[in-house]
């Protein structure tokens, strides 16, 4: 996944993947930080993740991400603002 410059995921340091590796003849986005839990509630598929920010918070919410990095689980505050328009 990319992290996008300026956005409030780069702000809070997150790290999106870097390299692509390619499995069974179809690539995928490897390193990078895997966000585990939002708020201490546990982050299993990207569904978790945009199911809690829809139903328990609003731009501007300071949260709080568990990331995985480097085998190292640390804590990451992130300031949320409002989705871009498609």
């Amino acid at each position: 996944m990319e992290v996008l410059d300026d956005s409030p995921a780069a702000r809070a340091g997150l790290r999106g993947s870097k390299e692509i590796a390619e499995v069974s003849g179809q690539e995928f986005a490897t390193g990078g930080d895997i966000i585990v839990a939002i708020e201490n509630t546990s982050v299993q598929r990207m569904g978790d993740l945009i199911a809690y920010l829809v139903k328990r918070t609003r731009p501007e919410d300071k949260i709080t991400l568990t990331v995985l990095r480097d085998n190292e689980e640390i804590l990451l505050p992130v300031t949320l603002s409002p989705r871009p328009e498609s």
